[in-house]
Formats: structure tokens, C-alpha cells, sequence
């Protein structure tokens, strides 16, 4: 009888044991869904110097962002991979009278537009209820500049190069989350206002943006 009682334990014991082991989770804890399409807003602030690399003029443009994002993430579970595309307007502006237009005239630049197309890979550390997505991301940037010559004209073109940058984006619930961005781009044109020049414009912006997910 004391056998068959201590049997009967052990067997009871090694199934308690075995109910708890099927029901465990192994692996890493389910993250918060990034997958899908989504848009959003954006707003900032770039500081942009615009050398003409034409006798010597350059400008501090330092101004306002605000625009609109678009993009599209591959949620792998606690990796995100994404594709994104924003755009945004500007006001920044700034006039010297130096270099080519030293004791003659005035020379200004004038930013008026942000655009970029861009790849990200993050890595989520938050919940499944609330994601925590650190990212980073690189691609194509466009820079929209009119250059003015005040006794001759102007011109505006619009510059291409590249963009990097870093950027940290919390659910705020199932569909919607906010980001803040750090990007620094490289742009080159070329212009002409009276003789022609290539002009290079480099900065760097700092937002944040509101997106939801469709």
C-alpha cells in the first residue's frame, strides 16, 4: 500500500510537472505589432549651411519643418524593417554680403523645401502592448533652395544626395504612435544667376512625428 501510495505521488508529481513545462513560453516575449501601412506628421527644426562654392558666399539657413510621412514596416517580431517617405515645408533664409557680393549687392538663400525616401531597421524593446521601436534609417534627400543675386535674379533648384539618422518611436496604443528623428543630409545642385555654380547644402534636422497605422 505505502508502495503504491508513493508510486501514485511520483506519477502525480512528474504529471503537475510536465502540465507546467507545456505550458511555459520559450523564446523571446511577443512584441508589439509594427506591421503595415502608415501615415503621419511631422514637425522640426534644420539648420542647413548653403555654400554656393562660388567666391566664397555661404549661408546659415535656419528655420521651421513641418510636413507629412508616409511608409510602409515588415514586422519580423522584435525586428522592424520599413521603408519611408516624407516630405516637408520650410522656412528658413539667410542673405550675406560677402564673398562674390561683397560692397556690390546682397546675395541670399532661401530653403523651402525637405524631402526624403528612406530604408529603416529598429529593434523593438517595449511590450506587446507597448512598443518601444529604436531605429535607424539612410536613403535619398532632397533639398528645394531659390538663390537670389539682388541685381541680377534668381534661381531655384532643387539639390540631391543622401540622409542618415537615428530615431526612437512608442505605441501610444494599438494604431497610433510618436517618434522623435535625428537626420543629417548631404545634398549637391546645380544653379545659375548670372554665371552658373554647383551649390552643396548640408544639415541636419531634429522632429517629432505622430503616425497611425492603417
Amino acid at each position: 500500500m505505502r508502495k503504491l501510495l508513493a508510486v501514485s505521488l511520483a506519477l502525480g508529481a512528474l504529471f503537475t510537472a510536465g502540465q507546467a513545462s507545456a505550458d511555459a513560453t520559450y523564446g523571446p516575449e511577443p512584441s508589439y505589432n509594427w506591421g503595415g501601412v502608415y501615415g503621419g506628421l511631422t514637425a522640426g527644426y534644420g539648420l542647413t549651411e548653403q555654400d554656393w562654392r562660388a567666391n566664397g558666399v555661404k549661408h546659415d539657413t535656419d528655420g521651421v519643418m513641418l510636413g507629412g510621412t508616409l511608409g510602409v514596416n515588415m514586422d519580423t517580431g522584435n525586428w522592424v524593417l520599413g521603408l519611408e517617405a516624407d516630405y516637408a515645408w520650410v522656412d528658413a533664409d539667410d542673405s550675406s554680403v560677402t564673398g562674390a557680393c561683397a560692397g556690390a549687392t546682397t546675395c541670399t538663400s532661401e530653403m523651402t523645401a525637405f524631402g526624403t525616401f528612406r530604408a529603416r531597421l529598429g529593434y523593438d524593446f517595449g511590450s506587446a502592448e507597448r512598443g518601444m521601436l529604436v531605429y535607424g534609417t539612410a536613403g535619398a534627400a532632397a533639398v528645394d533652395v531659390d538663390y537670389t543675386v539682388a541685381t541680377i535674379g534668381s534661381d531655384s533648384e532643387l539639390n540631391l544626395g543622401w540622409v542618415a539618422g537615428a530615431g526612437l518611436e512608442m505605441a501610444l496604443g494599438e494604431k497610433l504612435s510618436a517618434k522623435i528623428e535625428y537626420l543629417h543630409y548631404d545634398t549637391q545642385g546645380t544653379a545659375r544667376v548670372g554665371i552658373p555654380f554647383s551649390p552643396e547644402a548640408t544639415g541636419d534636422a531634429a522632429r517629432l512625428g505622430l503616425n497611425y497605422r492603417f
